[in-house]
């Protein structure tokens, strides 16, 4: 029997033009392949490495059984893109392939992605089992789709849902490596897994429906493994973390597995840094017992021993009843300790932050102002900041907080792509606040997210560069206006002032600043991330 050919596309973000390593087809397909072996002939295209036309050629020339294609979200306009040139080449072909959408766009949006593309199945959630069932359903030559998990599809007009099921990661394997020694070179960032799911049930979270479970490890050697070669063998010297929290809060094992992760990068006689992202009662928390705060201390200084630089986390707020209305654990005095206790072991911090919410007030909106600064996450001489100061929350479906604005009537409609709810503040001038920052951030979003992640694979390295401390400085001058902006908008919306003004005042500001970050960088040829460049070229032009 000749081997089943599977192609998977990994289709990008145009506003979000950073280059990455394409994690999840690069895990399914490592999965596929360890479990199905010489039965499978599996391969990668990326659009953020290759022309379309390059890769409807080389599908042409597989004619595949299977395509498989990884939708992140902004991805939506260029599918289109995609799948009318797939559809007009597969025409030709003697058997029609089986067409599957994963990730966050088919998690979210398999109705809304059925509706245009009937004959194409959705894998909701974890792909690693629905995958593995159309395989063998396609070996077989059975059509069951029923039997095969986490998957919506059409049949007979009607939308089928087949059973939820979680990927048990003890079956985890090494991924696939395709590209990512091409993301090394392009300066971008590798991104790896060691555990799945969260303890924590954040009211603004979706994450929990595409896992149902609580934190869960991955086997440590399977991510030493994955670290060792991507080291040595495509050049990776820092990884990025995708878990949602790495030191598994409130797991019994979750110290346990970050130290064997630590103590392994020591056995293997690894030199890479990395990131993470975690809760801040993993930092410190007021109900744990002195020991176990000790115990956290200890973890957290031997992972910065190994490697680790940053961490995000997960602050989201400065006001108490804000906090409280997301679900959050942590209190306003434990996210100030958690910093404190990350800076003095000189690790950075970048704060998980959600300024604005529906269903906030004045009151709210001036405490978060005041923690900001309170912590000095403008402060260029502390190791704090915060991810983007102007964040307002977006509804996201399958989460609760759809659930808390729906019982007060303020849903109004879901996004094209149904990730996510239109709805209206519950105090009206909150809006107007809301409505104005999202306006002025959206024209450089773009740009803003490549420096930020320019700066931020910079500050990874053991030596601070010149290039890092010049893009530190006006990633922060730029933070600072953003916050200035927001200041000034509350003021005006609450004094009942006109804001015409306001746009008209800070935007040759933030003009001036991009052209003279365009014009420092135009006189530095060792300057490597050329999509700074041509985001702030876009901009100008």
């Amino acid at each position: 029997m000749k081997p089943i050919k599977i192609s998977f596309i990994a289709i990008d973000s145009p506003s979000h033009p950073v280059k990455v390593s394409p994690v999840s087809v690069l895990t399914l397909a490592g999965y596929l392949q360890s479990r199905f072996s010489e039965k499978s002939d599996i391969d990668i295209q990326y659009l953020q490495f290759e022309f379309l036309s390059e890769i409807i050629a080389a599908l042409d020339k597989k004619q595949p059984d299977i395509i498989g294609i990884s939708l992140q979200v902004g991805s939506q306009e260029t599918l289109e893109l995609v799948m009318a040139e797939i559809n007009e080449t597969i025409a030709a072909w003697p058997v029609r392939p089986v067409i599957v959408f994963g990730n966050v766009l088919a998690t979210f949006g398999a109705r809304t992605l059925l509706a245009k593309y009937p004959d194409v199945l959705m894998a909701i959630g974890e792909g690693e089992y629905a995958l593995a069932g159309i395989v063998e359903g396609v070996m077989a030559g059975e059509k069951n789709l029923a039997a095969v998990p986490n998957l919506v599809f059409i049949k007979d007009g009607q939308c089928i849902e087949t059973e939820r099921r979680m990927f048990a990661l003890n079956e985890l394997t090494v991924p696939y490596f395709d590209f990512v020694k091409k993301v090394v070179e392009c300066q971008g960032h590798v991104w790896i897994e060691a555990s799945r799911g969260c303890n924590s049930r954040c009211t603004f979270c979706s994450r929990y429906p595409v896992r149902m479970t609580c934190w869960t490890p991955a086997p440590v050697h399977i991510v030493l493994q994955t670290m060792e070669r991507m080291h040595r063998e495509c050049g990776v010297g820092h990884f990025r973390f995708t878990d949602d929290d790495f030191m598994g809060t409130e797991s019994t094992d979750g110290l346990e597995h970050a130290r064997a992760i630590a103590q392994a990068i020591i056995d293997k006689k690894l030199d890479i840094t990395f990131d993470i992202s975690c809760r801040v009662d993993a930092v410190y928390a007021e109900k744990g017992t002195a020991e176990d705060n000790v115990h956290r201390d200890a973890v957290f200084k031997l992972l910065r021993d190994v490697g680790l630089t940053q961490v995000f986390l997960g602050v989201e707020s400065g006001s108490c009843t804000q906090l409280k209305r997301f679900g959050k654990r942590a209190t306003v005095t434990e996210s100030v300790r958690a910093i404190v206790k990350l800076i003095d072991l000189d690790i950075q911090v970048v704060m998980g932050f959600i300024t604005i919410d529906h269903l906030m007030n004045f009151v709210e909106l001036q405490e978060n102002i005041d923690f900001l600064q309170k912590v000095g996450a403008f402060d260029p001489l502390r190791k704090v900041f915060v991810s983007d100061p102007l964040v307002t929350l977006r509804p996201l479906a399958g989460s609760t907080y759809v659930k808390m604005l729906s019982k007060k009537n303020l849903i109004r409609a879901a996004d094209a792509t149904g990730l996510s709810y239109r709805a209206d503040y519950a105090d009206p001038h909150i809006g107007a606040v809301a409505g104005n920052v999202t306006r002025w951030r959206q024209d450089t979003f773009p740009f803003i997210y490549a420096l930020k992640n320019r700066v931020s694979k910079l500050s990874m390295e053991k030596v601070q560069s010149a290039e890092r401390e010049l893009l530190e400085k006006f990633l922060n001058k730029f933070k600072l206006l953003d916050f200035q902006y927001l200041i000034a908008v509350a003021k005006n919306v609450k004094e009942n002032k006109d804001l015409g003004k306001l746009h008209s005042i800070f935007l040759p500001k933030k003009i001036e600043l991009i052209e003279r970050l365009r014009d420092i960088i135009s006189g530095k040829t060792k300057m490597e991330d050329t999509v700074l460049r041509q985001e702030i070229e876009k901009f100008i032009s």
